[in-house]
């Protein structure tokens, strides 16, 4: 299984133009170039200036910035998106672990999820780091999905204001079975392979039972990854009441053991500043 295809996100999917290849019937019908419309993601990517580092230090406070979908690496796409790479969180806090002048960090997060792939080695990542530093995490828009995954093994969690959305703690997996648009097409798909498994999801083919059976099964596995760490970092939190995918408003969220409380970031620096202090004495 391709992780990169199973996402942890509140809102909308995400697909690469090859995963639409059969598809021409139904792009005909709307209109929709895929491969244009990825071309003009790339030029816009291209024409925009180079984004800034993610994470800057100063005073003994790393400030990290998770914002957008959260991919495994960076691309001129995510780039178009405004995204996030794990890469780039995983190389900040490890940076922040091994610098001794580094004493807290306040994450700033604005992101509905991404990508499963490399997730739970990023969340360790932060639980690591916050077992000898203090974290603060202020979320300003959202914090949901894999967004949340992360956010969660903060010290703290605050929401900015009151229609900020935090949660979605789930995992999906989308499959296209595009056997009958490859009909349509006059393909006809020839696999030959080593187990009834192995082609799974392969485009022009189709997706049996069986083989929704067994992703299933590994979409499992991954949220059960996913309510581990969340009950890591938020170890009151009641999961049956907050693991059916659903987000909340801040105040809700609250009420859910989700974060701590809702005020400006002012005042999540202080918070950080007198659990530096604390950790310190």
């Amino acid at each position: 299984m391709n992780l990169e295809n199973v996402w942890m996100f509140a809102e909308g999917s995400f697909y690469s133009s090859n995963q639409l290849l059969f598809l021409k019937p139904l792009m005909d019908h709307t209109g929709i170039d895929i491969e244009q419309f990825a071309t003009s993601m790339r030029e816009a990517a291209k024409s925009q200036p180079k984004p800034p580092p993610i994470m800057s230090i100063s005073n003994g406070v790393a400030q990290v910035s998770i914002k957008g979908p959260l991919m495994p690496n960076k691309s001129l796409i995510m780039q178009a998106m405004g995204g996030t790479s794990t890469q780039d969180i995983n190389d900040s806090f490890q940076q922040i672990l091994r610098n001794d002048r580094v004493k807290g960090v306040l994450v700033h997060v604005n992101s509905g999820g991404g990508s499963a792939a490399g997730i739970d080695q990023t969340a360790e990542l932060i639980h690591e780091v916050a077992q000898k530093k203090p974290i603060v995490a202020h979320i300003n828009g959202s914090s949901a999905s894999a967004a949340y995954y992360l956010t969660s093994q903060a010290t703290k969690v605050f929401a900015g204001n009151r229609n900020d959305v935090v949660g979605s703690v789930g995992t999906r997996l989308v499959m296209q079975d595009t056997s009958v648009a490859a009909n349509k097409a006059g393909v006809e798909m020839v696999v030959i392979d080593t187990g009834a498994n192995k082609s799974i999801g392969l485009p022009g083919t189709k997706i049996t039972t069986e083989h929704k059976s067994h992703m299933q099964s590994q979409v499992m596995q991954l949220q059960r990854h996913f309510e581990e760490s969340v009950k890591r970092g938020r170890p009151l939190i009641d999961m049956s009441a907050i693991n059916d995918g659903s987000v909340w408003l801040a105040e809700e969220a609250q009420q859910k053991g989700l974060i701590d409380d809702i005020h400006p970031i002012q005042k999540s620096a202080d918070v950080l500043t007198a659990l530096m202090r604390i950790r310190n004495s």
